[in-house]
């Protein structure tokens, strides 16, 4: 006779993380999956929104989402209209009454004006973005 274990609890509120595996340069520190020769930007970002969609089918109803974060690779990379793309996706299959944050890693180099290096405004509103370390300059002792 088979039994089934007991599903855990599941949290009140959930996070996603989207990895962009985008990159101008290696870091010696990553040890994710990166490409920087391949920035095929727009084929990633509608394959990344079928994904999401997937996972929304079977997980977006069960809790809302408190945080989305983008990594990589360097999601900065990514031109805002396939960026608002990805979360045009998350938005539609996740539950993001209670989106408090949305995270999006960064190199510096990547920010022009308009994102003042602290906050892109997109058509769902601000993100924060994290700016990633500069692996040319010396740390700071």
């Amino acid at each position: 006779m088979r039994t089934s274990c007991p599903r855990p609890p599941v949290p009140a509120l959930a996070g996603l993380y989207v990895h962009v595996p985008f990159c101008s340069q290696r870091c010696v520190y990553c040890d994710f999956y990166f490409t920087t020769t391949n920035h095929e930007t727009g084929a990633f970002a509608r394959a990344a929104a079928v994904e999401i969609e997937a996972y929304g089918r079977e997980y977006g109803e069960r809790e809302p989402l408190e945080t989305l974060y983008l990594g990589g690779g360097t999601p900065s990379l990514l031109p805002l209209g396939e960026l608002a793309l990805v979360l045009d996706a998350v938005h539609e299959h996740f539950d993001t009454s209670e989106l408090r944050e949305v995270t999006l890693e960064a190199n510096p180099e990547d920010l022009d004006a308009p994102r003042d290096g602290r906050h892109a405004t997109l058509p769902r509103g601000a993100i924060v973005l994290r700016r990633g370390p500069r692996v040319h300059e010396p740390r700071p002792r």
